[in-house]
């Protein structure tokens, strides 16, 4: 054997280990990104229970809550004060959600479940009072979603 065969040996067996390192190193990456992901889910489902937790703490709760949604003129400042406080919340998780969603750092089936829930909240005339006087809280993406969603309520589809 002449040392052309054993360099052209070296360098296969190279180009070999570097296709290899490269598989590895992708196998890796797919992991870090499935478990960033897995962290994201935990955490937006962990702040979205905290926000339930809150709710439903007490009847007291609840109640503003309630009456929050349907714009009861009978909630004292203070209520809604708690009222407006927890939407705040809720749509802080929505936002979270939706530009993880972009990112595609959360699974499918969490934005569906998600949806649901804000779906329901939109279209409620307190969250449309909320709303109108709370849009600048929201990045602008975000304010086009939920421009759409409510102009969708509006209309219907």
């Amino acid at each position: 054997m002449n040392w052309d065969a054993i360099g052209a040996v070296g360098e296969i067996v190279g180009a070999f280990a570097v296709v290899m390192s490269l598989l590895y190193v992708s196998k890796q990456m797919r992991a870090s990104n499935r478990a960033t992901a897995n962290s994201t889910n935990q955490q937006i489902f962990q702040s979205v229970k905290t926000v339930f937790a809150q709710i439903t703490a007490s009847n007291e709760s609840a109640e503003i809550y309630m009456k929050g949604l349907s714009d009861d003129p009978s909630l004292t400042s203070t209520e809604l004060f708690r009222f407006q406080l927890m939407l705040a919340e809720s749509v802080m998780d929505w936002e979270m959600s939706h530009h993880s969603n972009v990112s595609n750092e959360i699974d499918p089936w969490l934005v569906e479940i998600g949806s649901g829930y804000q779906n329901y909240t939109i279209n409620t005339p307190g969250f449309k009072r909320w709303y109108k006087s709370n849009r600048n809280t929201v990045s602008s993406e975000f304010k086009k979603v939920l421009d759409t969603q409510l102009s969708n309520s509006a209309n219907g589809t």
